[in-house]
């Protein structure tokens, strides 16, 4: 196997793991896009909707929907592009910001308990390869 199927193995492993996490702690008046949504706009800072509706493959109309669902639940806020008027900004409420914390510290404590075997270093300097590989990217 080569370095670059092993890496995009590595990659969805990643990714399925995250998947099952947000599954496992996902709050109970959120499906998982909505979740998805709120973790993407918190950590990617992709908080228009051309970004949104390309990362996650549906339409602009599905996807205000969405976002107008979110503000009616008070995880979003909406605030008129100062560059264009015709457009929003989306930034998730002190709400939102307390569940995705909560969400990373369990996230961050059963990874902490299913890999004790290793080390504290082997956990940093992983994150040390992740933040890397982010950059170059």
């Amino acid at each position: 196997m080569n370095f670059s199927v092993e890496f995009f193995e590595f990659l969805f492993f990643i990714k399925d793991k995250l998947y099952d996490y947000s599954i496992k702690y996902l709050p109970a008046d959120l499906d998982i896009i909505e979740f998805n949504i709120i973790q993407n706009i918190y950590l990617l800072k992709d908080n228009n909707i051309k970004k949104l509706s390309d990362k996650f493959f549906i339409s602009d109309r599905r996807l205000r929907y969405i976002l107008n669902k979110l503000i009616e639940k008070d995880y979003l806020i909406a605030v008129k592009d100062e560059k264009d008027k015709r457009k929003y900004i989306y930034h998730i409420t002190n709400d939102a910001k307390d569940i995705l914390d909560e969400f990373f510290f369990q996230i961050t404590r059963d990874i902490k308990e299913e890999y004790k075997k290793y080390s504290i270093d082997v956990l940093e300097n992983s994150v040390e390869c992740m933040n890397y590989i982010k950059k170059v990217l």
